[in-house]
């Protein structure tokens, strides 16, 4: 009889999912705005990732005690907005981007080039097996959908350029991005020395033992020389002089939407050599935290480095990253390379709010209608996020 029971059950669930198959079928409208329109899977994607940032806004902000006891996301607001409310708004407003994006990329008549769309189909694959892949799918979104999605946020730099590249029809002025760089982005030596797998660190002794770096490149010693004795010194490789300096990290979105703020690439036809800096020891520091283009670095404590003086020497302590920095300012405007090479990111800098607010206003104009029944399906606290309990 228990075996009976279990067939019938298991029967029963079968009957249930194939019914809910025939009632939303494959590729199911559920917003759309004209000619224009997103599946339900796309919908589940962008209430997917919604729900993703929003746990991911209250995880890291000091305002919530996720450590509490019977801690529900559910239960917390975000701006004044309930969790729940604000899942779905932010999914219903990037929803609409997609459409906008879309929208106007065809009236201009703009589409992404056969060689980035290889790149973007390779990044895409690589994001979908290594970070977003096994949480979409629990959601209903295939790499199909995915990729789809992918490519319009592609879109996103394709219009931005339109508007503000250099040929732009509002372009950004050659003095202001040179006065941005200027501002934003400062040229340096730097010997990173981090003390994170220390578990109880004398910050003080470790400081003090980095003063003779210090005081040997105040006293006009080489760059080259005084990093070839810290690396002797900590047994570290004197290969590179990446070797001792810690890479890129910015906040990240590293997700899907950071390849939107690529610039278009240049075929290697178009490059008879390929540019480099005058001098491969610098590295380029930014206040900018949506940095991208590879050639800077966002810095938190960037402050300390602004204010020095050029060729003025600094022992920069953050104690966030458990690290130390030997920084000695450089003249960023002395090599054009950086210029060129950071143009496109300082467009994003100078206009990326402009534009980002232009997509919302065109988002609200827009004349569209919701498939309730194809939304509805979706339910916030049915949103499988790779945790084992939410």
């Amino acid at each position: 009889m228990k075996s009976l029971k279990k067939v019938l059950a298991l029967l029963l669930a079968v009957v249930f999912v194939l019914s809910m198959a025939a009632c939303h079928p494959k590729d199911e409208v559920a917003i759309s705005a004209g000619d224009y329109s997103i599946t339900s899977a796309m919908y589940s994607y962008y209430l997917t990732m919604a729900d993703l940032e929003a746990k991911s806004l209250i995880a890291n902000s000091e305002d919530y005690d996720t450590t509490a006891k019977n801690f529900s996301f559910y239960k917390q607001k975000i701006d004044n907005i309930p969790f729940e409310t604000y899942v779905k708004d932010k999914a219903l407003e990037n929803s609409l981007r997609y459409i906008v994006l879309e929208k106007l990329c065809k009236e201009a008549e703009l589409k992404i080039s056969d060689e980035d769309k290889k790149g973007m189909e390779s990044t895409a694959d690589y994001y979908w097996n290594y970070s977003y892949g096994p949480v979409l799918t629990e959601n209903g979104v295939s790499f199909e959908t995915y990729k789809k999605i992918f490519m319009n946020d592609a879109l996103y730099s394709e219009y931005f350029d339109s508007l503000y590249g250099a040929e732009g029809s509002k372009a950004v002025d050659a003095e202001s991005i040179k006065k941005a760089l200027g501002e934003n982005y400062s040229a340096v030596y730097m010997i990173t020395h981090s003390y994170s797998s220390e578990e109880k660190p004398d910050v003080d002794a470790i400081s003090k033992s980095l003063d003779k770096y210090v005081t040997s490149l105040k006293d006009g010693a080489a760059y080259a020389d005084v990093l070839a004795e810290y690396n002797k010194d900590n047994n570290k490789e004197t290969s590179s002089t990446t070797s001792s300096t810690t890479t890129s990290s910015s906040s990240e979105t590293t997700s899907a939407t950071s390849s939107s703020n690529s610039s278009s690439t240049t075929s290697s036809e178009e490059k008879e050599e390929e540019k480099k800096p005058q001098d491969s020891n610098i590295t380029v520091l930014t206040k900018y935290e949506d940095a991208y283009s590879g050639e800077s670095r966002y810095f938190t404590k960037y402050e300390d480095v602004e204010k020095l003086a050029e060729g003025e020497v600094a022992l920069i302590h953050d104690e966030d990253a458990k690290a130390y920095y030997i920084v000695v300012k450089k003249d960023v405007m002395a090599d054009e390379y950086y210029l060129d090479a950071l143009s496109d990111e300082i467009r994003y800098l100078l206009k990326a709010d402009e534009y980002d607010t232009f997509l919302k206003d065109t988002a609200a104009k827009l004349d569209y209608d919701i498939n309730k029944f194809a939304v509805n399906q979706f339910k916030v606290k049915k949103i499988y996020d790779g945790s084992e309990a939410q």
